[in-house]
């Protein structure tokens, strides 16, 4: 069941799906009527919980993870940016069925992407797709078994050190405008 209706100066949208309520704010009224007709196809897509795993691709669970899961999340925007990255990255494994990934694509992504950037930005990036694929096999049960188990880890790059400046201590100093000239009066002011 679909109801779109104006509120202020947006369009709300509400769709009933399986006895659960969704709805959605946008600004236009096509874009209400497209977003309920894809929730709509994607929960009748989804009905049969024996065949899901045979043609959901990785990039469906992306969509799904991102709508669902990283919109709670406060990093939402950073994990969007990096599932999308993701996807035009590797088209390859993008298009894979669910059910064929195995940890050596992992492996392989891993490795290309260590080529590209550093390995602090990839353990971000691979702890983001590693919780993508722990949810569609725990909570959505898509999946058999999580390709991420024995797949490749890395390591933390070690943490950054520098030694301050004097000119960069001197600012400091002047930013908070201290002195040695000044005579503490109060326990606070030590």
């Amino acid at each position: 069941m679909t109801s779109i209706f104006k509120v202020k100066d947006k369009w709300r949208c509400q769709v009933m799906v399986n006895g659960v309520r969704r709805s959605k704010y946008f600004t236009l009224k096509k874009d209400a009527h497209r977003w309920a007709a894809n929730v709509i196809s994607y929960a009748d897509a989804m009905k049969d919980k024996q065949t899901r795993p045979k043609y959901l691709t990785v990039s469906d669970l992306f969509l799904r993870y991102m709508e669902e899961v990283s919109v709670n999340k406060a990093s939402c925007d950073n994990e969007k940016i990096r599932i999308k990255r993701f996807l035009n990255d590797a088209p390859r494994l993008a298009t894979k069925k669910l059910a064929d990934v195995t940890k050596n694509d992992i492996d392989e992504w891993i490795i290309n992407r260590q080529r590209q950037v550093s390995d602090g930005t990839v353990k971000r990036e691979l702890n983001t797709i590693r919780n993508a694929f722990k949810i569609a096999h725990e909570r959505w049960e898509w999946i058999e078994k999580n390709p991420f188990v024995g797949a490749k880890t890395i390591k933390s790059p070690p943490a950054r050190d520098r030694i301050l400046t004097w000119r960069e201590i001197k600012l400091f100093l002047k930013q908070f405008q201290y002195s040695q000239k000044i005579i503490m009066e109060t326990k606070t002011q030590e």
